[in-house]
C-alpha cells in the first residue's frame, strides 16, 4: 500500500488521464507523489483499491512534484526518466497546454453556448483507457435536482482566468441531455 487517490491528471487535448497523484498518508507524511496511468489495472471495486507496478522504493525516491500546479511536459520527462519508462507521446508531443488536476476543473461554472447552466460536479471515468468519459454538469440553480451528463466531444474549452468551462451546447441540449 504506498497511499490513497488524491487527484488524476488528464489532458485537455483528448480527455485521457495520464497520471494518478498519491497521498502517501502516514508512510511518507506530508507527500504526495505522479504515478503514471499505464502502470495502473483496472480499479477493484471491492477493495477499493487499484493495483500498479511501483515498488515502494520507486514511490520514496520519486521526485517531488508540485501537484497543485498544473503538470508541464518537461515535469513529465523528468518522471518518466525517473522511473525508467518510455513516455506515452512517443516523440511528438499530443498535448501543448500542461496536464490539470481533475479536482481544479471541480466547481468551474458552465457556459453552454447561449447561457450559463450549472458547473462541474464530476467526471465518470472509463477504466478500460482511463479516458474521462463524462463531466457531470450540477444544474441546480437552473434544474433544481438535476445532473447531466456531457460527453467531452461537447466541451469547448476551460478559460483558468475566468473559472468556467465552455461546452458547445445550448442550454436546451443541455435540457434534454441525459440525466
Amino acid at each position: 500500500h504506498i497511499g490513497s487517490i488524491h487527484d488524476l491528471l488528464f489532458s485537455h487535448d483528448d480527455w485521457r488521464l495520464r497520471w494518478l497523484v498519491v497521498d502517501t498518508g502516514k508512510w511518507l507524511p506530508g507527500r504526495k507523489i505522479v504515478v503514471p496511468i499505464h502502470v495502473a489495472d483496472k480499479p477493484n471495486a471491492v477493495r477499493k483499491e487499484i493495483a500498479v507496478e511501483l515498488s515502494r522504493q520507486q514511490a520514496t525516491q520519486s521526485p517531488d512534484i508540485d501537484t497543485s500546479r498544473p503538470l508541464s511536459r518537461q515535469s513529465e520527462a523528468t518522471l518518466y526518466q525517473h522511473y525508467g519508462w518510455p513516455p506515452y507521446w512517443d516523440g511528438a508531443p499530443d498535448h501543448t497546454d500542461p496536464l490539470r488536476g481533475v479536482h481544479q476543473v471541480l466547481g468551474l461554472h458552465i457556459q453552454a453556448t447561449d447561457h450559463a447552466v450549472g458547473h462541474v460536479d464530476d467526471f465518470l471515468v472509463a477504466d478500460d483507457d482511463w479516458s474521462l468519459r463524462y463531466m457531470v454538469a450540477d444544474t441546480r440553480n437552473w434544474l433544481p435536482g438535476r445532473k447531466v451528463l456531457v460527453a467531452p466531444r461537447w466541451i469547448g474549452d476551460i478559460h483558468w482566468d475566468k473559472r468556467d468551462v465552455a461546452v458547445r451546447m445550448t442550454q436546451d441540449q443541455l435540457r434534454n441531455g441525459p440525466a
